[in-house]
């Protein structure tokens, strides 16, 4: 398995740490196009591809959480050898969540930080249909938009839709075959969301603060779902996560 910064931009070659943004459910490393380029040259993202989509689309899609998540966490290991952090919106989170938890504890140290968007932590919130991705299409597509993921071409192109639809099925089965089990991180946990967000209130989010030993608090922005989508927003929390991860990567450096 492979990932790498799906930006067209070179990387930066003396950041001081890597940020490994992880995508939503049906998404792609595409999602986090132009980050990158609206951060220092000090903090290095890199959108992580997850199989089945963009350019590992001829690769099989994995709906097992933890297996994927191995993968991941065996590439950035062998790949990366300063500092790095997580950062995973929705079902990205989850699998920021699982590569930390399953990180050596000897490496414990080189994980400067996970922060998790667009997730409640499990037991609190709407409680969602079980098995979502054996839903019929229509009722399907309907837990989706609750979201505010679908765009319009999705009415009007049936291609679109059956080339899609197994990619989020596939997503929906992973986050909802995932079996939870009670651990602690040793390393910071942050957590940020939309103020709207349709199946919890932000002050849930403060419920994450049982999974880490550095729960760092949680910050919510103007938005839904996908809070980040508007130019302004997305500049808020880049402003957020260059601010946190700053104070973080400080005591190990001397700048």
């Amino acid at each position: 398995m492979s990932f790498r910064l799906h930006d067209t931009v070179a990387r930066k070659p003396h950041a001081a740490l890597t940020l490994y943004a992880l995508p939503c459910a049906g998404n792609s490393a595409e999602m986090y196009r132009g980050w990158d380029a609206m951060l220092p040259d000090w903090l290095s993202l890199q959108a992580v591809e997850l199989p089945g989509r963009g350019h590992r689309f001829s690769e099989p899609l994995q709906a097992d959480a933890r297996q994927l998540a191995a993968d991941l966490l065996r590439n950035i290991r062998a790949a990366q050898t300063g500092p790095f952090a997580l950062f995973g919106h929705s079902m990205g989170a989850l699998l920021a969540l699982e590569m930390a938890r399953q990180l050596p504890a000897a490496e414990s140290e080189r994980l400067l930080a996970v922060v998790l968007s667009g997730r409640e932590p499990p037991g609190v919130g709407v409680q969602t249909p079980p098995r979502r991705a054996a839903l019929p299409e229509d009722a399907f597509l309907g837990e989706i938009a609750r979201y505010g993921g679908l765009s319009p071409q999705w009415q009007t192109l049936p291609e679109l839709r059956a080339l899609f639809l197994p990619v989020l099925r596939n997503d929906f089965a992973l986050v909802d075959g995932y079996a939870w089990a009670p651990f602690q991180l040793s390393c910071p946990l942050l957590a940020v969301g939309g103020d709207q967000e349709p199946d919890f209130q932000p002050a849930m989010l403060a419920g994450w603060s049982a999974y880490s030993a550095q729960w760092q608090g949680y910050r919510c922005f103007p938005g839904q779902h996908f809070y980040f989508e508007g130019a302004a927003v997305r500049q808020q929390l880049l402003h957020y996560l260059r601010e946190q991860l700053a104070l973080l990567l400080a005591p190990t450096l001397a700048w």
